[in-house]
Order: C-alpha cells, then sequence, then structure tokens
C-alpha cells in the first residue's frame, strides 16, 4: 500500500515559505519593502492596491486598497488594523504601488475638514498621504478627473485586503 503524503507536512512548508519572506503576501503580513527609493512624482492614473510600510524602526508591510481623489492619496484604515495603530506611534511610512519597484516616503495625515470627510465612508477613519520630500518645490499629484459630488466609495468600500 502506499501512502499519501501528509497535508500538514505540505500546509507547514507553505506556511513557513510565506513567513520567510519580506514582503506583503495576499493578506500575510511582511517586513521592509524592497526597491529603490525615491519622492513620489507621479500618481498612477487611478484607485488600487498598494504595498504599504510601517514603522522604519521595525518595517511592518501590508497590502492595502487606496483612493485617488482630486490628486492626493486617501487611505481608510479600521482602527483595530496593526498598522493603523503603527502609524498612530509613527506617521512616517513607505509606500510602493502595485507592479512597481520604487518605493516612496510619505507622511500619513488624519483627514479633519469635515468637506472631505463627507467624501468617505462616516463610520471609518481617513488618511490622507503626503510626500516626505518635495521635488522642485512641488508636492506630486495631477488630476485623475474623480468628481468630489456624491460619496467615493473607498475602493470597493474599503478593499483592505488585510481585513
Amino acid at each position: 500500500m502506499q501512502r499519501a503524503p501528509p497535508r500538514n507536512l505540505y500546509l507547514t512548508l507553505i506556511l513557513i515559505g510565506l513567513t520567510a519572506c519580506h514582503e506583503p503576501f495576499c493578506f500575510v503580513a511582511g517586513g521592509r519593502l524592497s526597491g529603490a527609493e525615491a519622492p513620489l512624482v507621479e500618481l498612477p492614473n487611478a484607485s488600487g492596491v498598494m504595498q504599504l510600510e510601517t514603522l522604519p524602526n521595525e518595517p511592518y508591510s501590508v497590502n492595502v486598497g487606496y483612493t485617488l481623489l482630486e490628486g492626493q492619496i486617501y487611505l481608510d484604515p479600521a482602527k483595530e488594523r496593526h498598522w493603523y495603530q503603527n502609524i498612530l506611534s509613527d506617521p512616517n511610512v513607505r509606500i510602493r504601488f502595485d507592479g512597481a519597484n520604487t518605493v516612496h516616503p510619505m507622511l500619513s495625515i488624519r483627514v479633519s475638514d469635515p468637506t472631505l470627510l463627507g467624501q468617505f465612508d462616516p463610520e471609518r477613519i481617513s488618511l490622507r498621504l503626503e510626500s516626505r520630500v518635495q521635488v522642485n518645490g512641488c508636492k506630486p499629484g495631477r488630476s485623475n478627473g474623480t468628481s468630489s459630488q456624491g460619496k467615493h466609495p473607498l475602493v470597493l468600500n474599503s478593499l483592505m485586503l488585510i481585513r
């Protein structure tokens, strides 16, 4: 009789492989993001998913959904998210857009403007990311054609991949 390969062994090997990665992978957090660091000069064309690294001294990175609105990047963390708790300790973050090799140093700022907050889910926290490095005295950004009228679902109502 042949013995079937032990499923637990395969599962264990997969989990060990995932935890050995420094990058976030699907729903699993990672460490320091790899790639050349450069100021954010140009925003992507649409909202989507990016990698967010918190705690520069003890990097913790995750995949998160972001929204572009009037040339700014916004996140909407749930209060209990580990990465949001890290941002409360240190608002300096680094981001890398999906498929890119460049990491951008950013500063996370809690949104307090009631008009702007009205664009997002009132049950969530809204954070704006701004470049920590200015290029020729200018902040990055461009109009992406997003209307400021009506509610904006933050990437399908907060598609935070690490919920």
